[in-house]
């Protein structure tokens, strides 16, 4: 009788496949008790520059509380583990440098705020940080984030975009509108986005004429071959047919619409994917 293999547990995955310290949890925890504990330990880690086994150790107990409760159970001190070498000394250590006054140099600018509070969705989060970690953007250039409206898709694709600041020289934010908002203007002031938060780039030109257009996308292309740029789209859904086709025939012709994606860097979120 065949036997399914076991699957290995995300901690011990993660540690194998990207080499780095995982602080997991062995059981469900929380959501208040997991960010008490976020907070205590990057206080320790960042703001007391203590290692993370340390900084876990003195987090652990805050977050747990004096007595056990509804949302911090006595079993929560016994959930979190260390997983991996690194993490008997990992130090996070602020790199030296002077503050930078320039304007041009703030990359997400035009991003809504980060997500207050973002719990879960490891396995997510692990899956698309590999796309697009540098040494793999050779290799892939897209995730597609599809799923139930509110299941936090635009959480993740933001959340992704200001965990992976620093691995692009730019980003670029655009929401398409609403589900029966009119689209006709969709690709232009896509183009307008694009054009206020990549410095010295024009785009809006192109985007009044199918000509103007087929003319100008080889080049666009070609620029985000060479420059690492992370776009990320969201809403993008409110732009198709059921059938998955596009409902303005201008995108027809936009790098990605048949799936090769052309060079275009960019996590996008959909609420369905047909």
């Amino acid at each position: 009788m065949a036997t399914t293999p076991a699957l290995p547990g995300l901690a011990r995955e993660l540690v194998r496949r990207l080499d780095c310290a995982v602080l997991a949890m062995r059981y469900s925890v929380g959501d208040d008790f997991a960010i008490a504990l976020d907070e205590g330990l990057y206080e320790g880690l960042l703001g007391q520059d203590q290692p993370l086994p340390r900084a876990l150790q003195l987090a652990l107990p805050e977050a747990a509380g004096n007595e056990p409760s509804w949302s911090a159970p006595a079993i929560s001190l016994g959930t979190p583990a260390l997983f991996g070498p690194l993490a008997a000394e990992l130090a996070l250590i602020p790199p030296k440098g002077q503050p930078s006054f320039n304007v041009g140099t703030a990359k997400v600018a035009y991003f809504p705020d980060e997500p207050e509070r973002f719990v879960g969705r490891a396995g997510v989060m692990a899956r698309a940080s590999m796309v697009l970690a540098p040494k793999n953007q050779e290799q892939h250039n897209t995730v597609l984030l599809h799923g139930m409206a509110g299941a936090g898709k635009t959480s993740c694709a933001l959340e992704l975009a200001y965990r992976h600041e620093q691995a692009f020289g730019a980003l670029v934010w655009w929401q398409a509108p609403e589900q029966g908002r009119d689209i006709t203007t969709s690709l232009r002031d896509l183009a307008v986005a694009l054009e206020t938060q990549l410095e010295g780039f024009a785009m809006v030109h192109a985007a009044g004429g199918e000509a103007e257009l087929r003319r100008f996308l080889p080049r666009l292309t070609q620029l985000l071959e060479e420059q690492a740029v992370l776009l990320v789209l969201d809403n993008l859904e409110s732009l198709l047919t059921e059938q998955g086709r596009w409902r303005n025939p201008q995108w027809v012709n936009c790098p990605g619409s048949d799936g090769g994606l052309g060079g275009w860097a960019y996590a996008t979120s959909l609420d369905s994917c047909r």
